[in-house]
């Protein structure tokens, strides 16, 4: 049932009014009120008390009494005025309606009343759906789809929710619910479509909100999705959106669907920018499929939102690693304060890397920091004993190369680096 829907019959809980073809009375702004007061079987209540106010104007109020024929009539001068009309009879309750006139028209309207008996009974549901049978079609229809969308059966579901729709077209509930099922079944344009058409019902509807952005998102849409992000964002729902976001980019990072998982991280950290977990997520998915700024970038975020961590640090390193990039000697050593062991490893395959293109220099500007961490690094010293040999200096060379062969007698370039030894002596 739609709120809208519900508003509605919230008016007439007691009262159906009917409105009848309108004649013309005059040009100017008064209107007459003709109505005729029934009960449940369509006959007329006389000597009822009616009443017509003004919310408008307070000072207005005119009073009629029904005749034999349950027939009244009251006269206005402003039509424009809105007003509301209380009804009472010692046999029925009193119940009150709001009135709509037309002026310059013979505005003519059936109240219905009911006694108490008759509304324990549950006879004002039959007048409600009297009144709007469409609506009462569409609330079965969509009750149905509730039911097979629960016991999983989304074709039958889907079926009835259109069915709905075709009864009464703005049936919010069904809209919602139309925006879950083209959302999981990635129809992105139907998704708009059902989005748009739910929001202009419901404009803080939280499924509408959700598809509008989600399908937006995925079409290209840019302006369309930040105007839904920033909609979540204001009715406070945006992190619990995220929230499902991210688990969904989860699922297809396990499926190995990466270009998917990167999407979905992305707007998972869009709608939440204080999510840390997605840009370590998207660190690392950046890293693995080759962008390396885009890691970077990410593992900076990571770190603003969770200092120290070690899964940031580590593809901070690893992205200034593989780039290249100038903030290596910076990566090196936050990511050294955390696992000293791994950075020593990397860096020293980096500067072997460096050292068999003839880029001594860069390799050694690592290797020096790399032992300024640890001196006693076996490796690190083996390195540096590599790159002096090879610009010359014979003297330094023996120092780090001795310090290696101490340190690492049965590593399987100990017999190299004594071979080297010798051969500088």
């Amino acid at each position: 049932m739609s709120r809208t829907f519900c508003r509605a019959w919230s008016l007439v809980l007691m009262m159906v009014a009917v409105l009848a073809p309108r004649v013309s009375v005059s040009a100017d702004e008064s209107a007459i009120l003709r109505g005729k007061v029934v009960d449940f079987d369509g006959k007329a209540i006389k000597k009822v008390s009616v009443v017509l106010t003004s919310v408008d104007d307070p000072s207005f109020r005119a009073e009629a009494k029904t005749d034999g024929n349950g027939l009244f009539e009251i006269a206005v001068r402003d039509a424009s005025l809105s007003y509301e009309a209380h009804f009472e009879s010692g046999s029925y309750l009193a119940m009150s309606a709001t009135v709509e006139l037309s002026p310059g028209a013979d505005n003519r309207y059936t109240f219905t009343m009911l006694t108490q008996r008759e509304v324990d009974e549950g006879k004002g549901e039959i007048l409600r759906q009297r009144e709007a049978p469409e609506h009462f079609a569409a609330l079965s229809l969509y009750n149905d789809g509730v039911a097979a969308f629960t016991a999983g059966d989304v074709i039958t579901a889907r079926s009835s929710f259109e069915a709905a729709l075709e009864q009464d077209d703005s049936m919010l509930e069904a809209l919602s619910a139309m925006c879950l099922i083209t959302m999981q079944q990635e129809e992105w344009n139907n998704a708009v479509e059902y989005a748009t058409r739910a929001l202009a019902v419901e404009p803080t509807d939280l499924r509408a909100l959700v598809a509008s952005y989600r399908a937006n998102k995925e079409l290209g849409n840019d302006a369309a999705a930040a105007a839904a992000a920033e909609a979540l964002k204001s009715a406070g729902v945006n992190d619990e959106v995220a929230g499902q976001v991210f688990n969904e980019a989860v699922d297809s990072y396990r499926g190995n669907d990466l270009d998917r998982a990167v999407g979905l991280f992305e707007e998972a950290a869009e709608l939440d920018p204080n999510l840390a977990e997605a840009q370590i997520a998207l660190a690392g998915l950046y890293l693995k499929t080759g962008a390396f700024d885009e890691s970077l970038a990410a593992s900076d975020r990571a770190l603003v939102l969770l200092p120290g961590d070690k899964r940031a640090l580590k593809y901070r390193f690893e992205a200034c690693v593989r780039s290249g990039s100038d903030q290596l000697p910076d990566a090196i050593d936050a990511f050294a304060a955390v696992d000293l062991p791994y950075v020593s490893k990397a860096v020293n395959e980096t500067a072997l890397n460096l050292f068999a293109k003839n880029q001594n220099d860069q390799a050694k500007k690592l290797v020096e920091q790399l032992l300024v961490l640890d001196p006693g690094d076996a490796r690190a010293n083996y390195v540096m004993g590599l790159l002096l040999v090879n610009a010359g200096d014979k003297s330094a060379a023996r120092k780090y190369l001795q310090a290696f062969v101490d340190a690492a007698p049965d590593d399987p370039d100990a017999a190299g680096a004594r071979t080297m030894l010798e051969a500088i002596q």
